[in-house]
């Protein structure tokens, strides 16, 4: 059978599907990321309408072409016809520019407030979509991403040597960045679409590894993380993307994010420190103010004493005193520079400026003494 025959078949069975009533609230849109995908196109754009209606929730599916010459673009746009430009949103570029920019070109015209990634290559079925979408309900998660290694899911269809070499790989990933989820390199995920928005802006890897530095980011920023058992199962028509530039790129992409992530731990290290220290700053100038409040306070204490003590002393020159009123000042002077070196010895570890302050109040006194023995 022909794969223009095939693609007729498929077409038929689209129109044979009945759409009952969307729910209202939440909207999914759907980013399908296709390059040379004529022959699986057709099916999984059935499998998605089929269950997501069947669900009852609102959505669209956006398929972003890279440039395909087997006609994937032409398949998309009469699928388009069948189902409207509601549900099927066309979003092509001229030409293969990476599985990240895909994701970034899709979710800029994503008019859902949750955006769900997916392979167009029938490897994830959508009939997970619907626990995906409740898992992220029960605690409200950032991110919900498929696992193929945790509990029910599972890897169908590839050699041993792929599976091999996939496992090896999230085992490395999982020693190495320790990522907080068990499926690190999977590409079947549900995102809120400001916290999608917010990994992309962020992301700077454009291929294979795209996915995995996403789910990296999204552990830094503190996002929560969901996780559904799925099944993949390796495609049945077209040939794989996956080959030998895409484990150059994992092995790229290890070492750049160790190489990250030892700065990182530096940097993390050296702010602590400085935190610390701030502290310890902190807390010392504010010793030193106390210190300086109290010593201010007992200077203040000792000058009234001795106010009050010269104010006696002037009644008492005043009454049995028999020289001249300038002896009576120059009396009154000495004993207040010995009281001033009094008060410098309460405070000779203190700042200057408390020093000032203090012998200031003490000066305050001698021209109160003058108008009083002048007049």
């Amino acid at each position: 059978m022909t794969a223009t025959l095939s693609f007729r078949l498929y077409l038929l069975l689209l129109l044979s599907l009945t759409c009952p009533t969307m729910a209202p609230n939440n909207k999914y849109s759907i980013l399908l990321p296709t390059y040379n995908e004529v022959e699986n196109l057709p099916i999984i754009i059935w499998l998605l309408v089929k269950h997501m209606n069947s669900s009852g929730h609102s959505y669209e599916i956006i398929i972003i072409d890279d440039g395909s010459p087997d006609g994937t673009l032409e398949a998309a746009e009469q699928l388009q016809r069948i189902y409207g430009k509601e549900k099927i949103v066309l979003r092509p570029r001229e030409k293969k520019l990476g599985l990240g920019t895909a994701y970034i070109h899709g979710v800029k015209h994503a008019t859902g407030n949750f955006v769900i990634i997916m392979d167009a290559d029938l490897s994830h079925h959508p009939k997970f979509i619907k626990e995906m979408i409740e898992k992220q309900k029960s605690n409200d998660y950032d991110v919900v991403t498929g696992t193929r290694y945790v509990g029910t899911g599972g890897v169908y269809g590839w050699d041993f040597r792929r599976k091999l070499i996939s496992r090896g790989a999230n085992l490395l990933t999982q020693i190495l960045l320790r990522p907080a989820v068990s499926d690190l390199t999977g590409s079947f995920r549900l995102y809120k679409k400001d916290v999608l928005e917010s990994l992309t802006n962020s992301c700077i890897s454009k291929g294979y590894v795209f996915q995995m530095e996403m789910i990296i980011r999204a552990r830094q920023k503190n996002y929560t993380i969901g996780e559904v058992p799925i099944s993949f199962v390796d495609r049945v028509y077209g040939e794989s993307k996956l080959g030998g530039s895409e484990i150059v790129q994992f092995v790229l992409f290890l070492h750049k994010w160790l190489k990250m992530a030892s700065q990182t731990q530096g940097i993390q290290q050296l702010l602590t420190a400085e935190k610390r220290a701030a502290e310890k700053v902190s807390e010392a100038r504010k010793r030193k103010a106390r210190r300086l409040k109290q010593a201010k306070e007992e200077a203040q204490e000792e000058i009234e004493k001795y106010r009050k003590e010269r104010e006696r002393q002037f009644r008492d020159f005043e009454a049995k005193h028999m020289g001249s009123k300038e002896d009576v000042a120059a009396k009154i002077d000495a004993d207040t520079k010995i009281r001033i070196a009094d008060m410098n010895r309460l405070v000779q570890v203190q700042k200057a400026a408390v020093i000032q302050d203090i012998l200031a109040l003490v000066y305050d006194i001698k021209p109160e003494i003058h108008k009083n023995y002048r007049q």
